[in-house]
């Protein structure tokens, strides 16, 4: 109380039953105006009633999937505030809220190589932290940074000339793997990688494309073979009809055939002059003719012999007789003379032969 004649009166608690206090509403938030009376007396002084924090709700993004270098997502991330008066706020998700749970630091979304593992996958967990008049509330997510191929490219080629009919043979066969981060990697190719092989036919300029798939992610390169109906190998299927020949006869191949293996099927054919080398009829004796076809060789034998072309005769001593007198051969000779010019002795006119 202030006394008019100015004297000093003990000060009363508000709480005192002498003092009316009103004009205070707990349920309503925002400045109020507090009315005091005392003695019959009115005085005011102001409040403020603060819309406390209740509790916090975190939903984590739904994006948990991601390419070395992409940007951190936060569509799908929700922070609901519900307040001691019933009501909600959902206040903006920022990516300084979501740190890596290990480090406390913020969120590296370009690893090193050397963190990737043989899959060339790290999974993070990330902590999201919001915090709001002394009420802080935490959540954990996973989140999986691929290290994706970016491109695939030939590095060793497998075998590309094949016969018709032949299987795919991959052996050998590497490709070049590209990723985001980190140096290209080898990679062998497998019969499952390759396509468009068809060795049903000829055909010198088939592309054949080779696909390659890590981590979801797939990439394509190709290369060319040739399909050729090629000869395999040949063997004799006939020999010809005449294998004894006269010095100086030439080969007569009536009769002879060969079978000539392919990728298709094996076929039978008449042996011709041009397939035929090594035989000379001016060699008596056994002699081995090759037969060639289609980049392929065998080969049969023929004999070519010598014979009486001619003969020398040299008259006996005596040529002169009377009459009635016995032939006298004494001196006589008679020489053969081969198709070859081979040399033979001469036989005496008085041999049985």
């Amino acid at each position: 109380k202030v006394m008019a004649s100015g004297a000093q009166e003990p000060a009363v608690d508000l709480t005192d039953s002498s003092v009316t206090v009103s004009g205070y509403n707990a349920n309503q938030t925002g400045k109020q105006t507090i009315t005091v009376e005392y003695e019959g007396i009115q005085k005011t002084f102001e409040i403020t009633v603060k819309n406390t924090v209740k509790t916090i709700e975190i939903t984590a993004p739904t994006k948990t999937t991601y390419g070395h270098g992409d940007t951190l997502s936060l569509e799908g991330g929700k922070i609901e505030v519900t307040y001691a008066d019933g009501t909600k706020q959902t206040p903006e998700m920022t990516s300084d809220m979501v740190t890596e749970t290990s480090t406390g630091s913020s969120v590296n979304m370009s690893p090193n190589e050397s963190e990737y593992g043989e899959n060339h996958k790290v999974t993070k967990n990330l902590t999201i932290k919001y915090e709001e008049d002394g009420t802080q509330k935490t959540a954990t997510y996973e989140i999986e940074i691929i290290n994706k191929i970016t491109s695939i490219k030939m590095h060793t080629t497998p075998k590309t000339n094949y016969n018709v009919n032949d299987a795919l043979d991959v052996t050998n066969g590497e490709i070049l793997v590209t990723r985001q981060t980190g140096e290209p990697e080898v990679k062998e190719i497998t019969q499952d990688m390759v396509t468009g092989f068809d060795s049903s036919k000829e055909n010198t300029k088939l592309p054949l494309k080779v696909t390659y798939t890590e981590n979801g992610e797939t990439k394509e390169t190709s290369y060319e073979v040739s399909v050729k109906d090629s000869v395999t190998s040949i063997s004799i299927k006939a020999n010809p009809s005449k294998t004894e020949y006269k010095y100086g006869e030439s080969l007569d191949l009536t009769g002879a055939t060969i079978s000539v293996v392919k990728g298709s099927g094996t076929t039978d054919i008449p042996i011709t002059d041009n397939m035929v080398s090594g035989y000379d009829p001016t060699t008596v004796g056994k002699q081995t003719v090759k037969v060639s076809y289609g980049g392929k060789d065998t080969t049969f034998e023929v004999t070519v012999k010598d014979y009486v072309k001619d003969i020398t005769l040299t008259a006996p001593t005596k040529t002169e007789y009377k009459y009635g007198e016995a032939l006298d051969l004494t001196g006589g000779q008679v020489q053969k003379v081969m198709a070859s010019g081979a040399q033979e002795p001469a036989v005496d006119l008085t041999d049985s032969s």
